[in-house]
């Protein structure tokens, strides 16, 4: 009964977590276990641990025109929630810092930052979380990470800032064979002045390097067989199965069954979840079949689910694009009995980079869209570099991105005739102080990122730059333009 009932909560888990992924962001494939372990490790280290963190610090940067957020806003509906926004520095292509602020009546402030260093090869070492306290930044959370000599990850511990040190909390071990498929992961966690293993999961592929098994094992004292998946795949390499097992003291029993289908061009046409039955038959839980318009986009997800001995329609994602093949809007339907109705809506803008550069949330009423805060509808995504990119939220009716290519060169500062300004001190930690050569005892400063982001608009000759994460900036003084340098 125990395993029935697990098998049931993950079926209905994966229904309602598994709504169709993004249309014009394709499908795997098949199952890519080099991608999995990035999921995986981007999921331990940017995820569980810090909740608000959606990108990724870059390791590699792909082509020349490679495009990263550097100014994200969210806007919220609710009386009860503030606006709020991330700044993100970047050098030699790599995020350093990402400073999380919120709007205070009426001017931005800091409540959150985290910091990126690198070594020598790019990879990100080590990941520090701090939080604003009494006016000062308070560390929160670490993460330290170790590479073998194929910058594979190894280790990263997981650590909470405590009475003025680190405290160890968590530690993930990964092992690779010699096609640098990752083959095991342990997972530790410290208590009492020492590392217990909770969990272990192996992994097994074959000559094309494809995950065909994957083995978890969980105990405290000994590993024990919890439960195993096993892959299979047609000859093109896609995923068709994926069958899980689960440990009844002696043997394997079977559990559940994923199944995937394709067409002549590799493009997943169906994925359903089949549960066994005592006849030894194999039988849908629930199913999505997925349809394209002649430029490979996927353009509907329909959902059914079984009902009566039988598969009825329940809800569909419908997606619509531009003549650049940009989403433009994703609307979610589900079926009442006689009709399809609408439910929500999620409306993108792009820029001619192919980044959004706006995304917002509508909920179905009566008889039109309306504007709400979408707390409740799973993943709220922005799509950038060619939908190789994205950012994922659930919180928000708006959120506004700016880019920057951040494989161009940073621009040098343009002479001009006005010169008279004079700012200090620069480089500059908080306080901003401005000269001019006019009676004006209030001037216009505006203050923008390299790439012409306007981040602070204000009058005065005493500018507080203490919100904005250090780099370099413009600062605009009565048209007359300075770089200055924070840190």
């Amino acid at each position: 009964m125990k395993k029935l009932s697990t098998l049931f909560v993950s079926c209905i888990m994966l229904m309602f977590s598994g709504l169709s992924q993004p249309t014009h962001v394709k499908f795997p494939e098949k199952f890519d276990s080099e991608k999995y372990s990035e999921y995986f490790n981007e999921n331990i280290f940017f995820g569980n641990e810090n909740p608000y963190l959606l990108i990724k610090p870059a390791s590699q940067i792909k082509g020349s025109d490679w495009y990263e957020p550097d100014t994200i806003t969210f806007y919220l509906i609710s009386p009860y929630e503030v606006d709020y926004r991330y700044l993100l520095s970047y050098e030699d292509g790599k995020l350093t810092t990402q400073m999380h602020q919120f709007w205070n009546f009426d001017h931005w402030e800091d409540y959150e930052k985290y910091v990126y260093y690198y070594d020598e090869y790019n990879n990100c070492k080590e990941m520090i979380s701090q939080r604003m306290f009494s006016e000062q930044w308070v560390n929160h959370f670490k993460c330290s990470l170790s590479y073998d000599v194929s910058n594979n990850i190894i280790s990263h511990i997981h650590q909470y800032w405590v009475s003025e040190q680190w405290l160890d909390f968590r530690l993930y071990s990964c092992t690779y064979d010699s096609q640098n498929n990752k083959t095991s992961m342990l997972f530790q966690y410290w208590e009492e002045d020492t590392w217990f293993i909770s969990q272990k999961e192996s992994y097994t592929y074959d000559e094309q390097n494809n995950l065909i098994e994957m083995q978890r094992f969980v105990d405290f004292t000994e590993y024990q067989s919890y439960d195993k998946v096993i892959y299979k795949y047609d000859n093109n390499d896609n995923l068709i199965d994926e069958i899980w097992y689960w440990w009844d003291d002696e043997q394997w029993v079977i559990g559940i069954k994923y199944v995937n289908t394709y067409d002549t061009q590799n493009r997943k046409t169906s994925y359903s979840c089949q549960g066994y039955n005592s006849d030894e038959d194999w039988f849908d839980f629930w199913k999505y079949t997925y349809f394209y318009d002649k430029h490979n986009n996927m353009i509907e997800a329909l959902f059914q689910k079984r009902e009566s001995e039988q598969l009825i329609d329940d809800r569909k994602d419908i997606y619509n694009y531009d003549s650049q093949n940009n989403m433009i809007s994703h609307i979610k339907q589900y079926w009442d009995k006689e009709k399809w109705i609408n439910m929500e809506r999620f409306t993108y803008t792009f820029d001619d980079n192919h980044n959004t550069t706006e995304s917002y949330y509508q909920w179905w009423g009566k008889d039109e869209w309306v504007d709400v805060d979408a707390s409740g509808a799973g993943h709220y995504h922005v799509y950038y570099n060619n939908n190789q990119s994205s950012i994922c939220w659930n919180s928000a009716h708006k959120i506004v991105v700016s880019y920057i290519n951040i494989n161009e060169e940073v621009p040098e500062e343009k002479p001009t005739e006005k010169g008279s300004e004079k700012l200090y001190p620069n480089p500059v930690s908080n306080i901003l102080y401005i000269e001019t050569d006019t009676d004006k005892t209030m001037p216009i400063v505006k203050i923008y990122s390299m790439h012409g982001v306007l981040l602070l608009s204000t009058k005065g000759k005493q500018i507080d730059l203490s919100s904005l994460p250090n780099g370099i900036y413009i600062a605009e003084i009565e048209g007359v333009c300075k770089k200055i340098v924070k840190q």
